[in-house]
């Protein structure tokens, strides 16, 4: 459970319950799908940048989002939050710090021998 001192060492904001709910569960993320060892004493910054990431990839709702500006528009897709969440820590802590995608690929030509 995390303190105050240290959901303030995080740099939540707003500093709620809810936020210091969602930031406890980050640092489990963190822990079950990264080698990154996480010290609340001394948190480095790419875990802070991760905690305030994921609290906004929950608070998103789940389904189809667009965006228009200047006549161009966009669309993407957020029914999927653990794909998001997944792309979020192989950008923010580096593809080799990633566990969760211990998935191996074989390629189709070399799945028939």
């Amino acid at each position: 459970m995390l303190t105050n001192e240290q959901a303030q060492r995080l740099k939540l904001k707003p500093l709620n319950d809810e936020t210091i709910l969602l930031a406890e569960n980050a640092l489990a993320w963190i822990n079950s799908n990264t080698k990154i060892s996480v010290n609340l004493d001394d948190v480095q910054a790419n875990v802070r940048l991760f905690v305030s990431k994921y609290i906004d990839v929950m608070d998103m709702s789940v389904g189809v989002t667009s965006e228009s500006i200047g006549g161009l528009s966009q669309s993407f897709s957020t029914a999927k939050k653990t794909d998001m969440l997944i792309e979020l820590a192989n950008a923010i802590f580096g593809e080799e710090n990633v566990t969760i995608g211990k998935v191996t690929f074989t390629p189709a030509k070399r799945r028939w021998r």
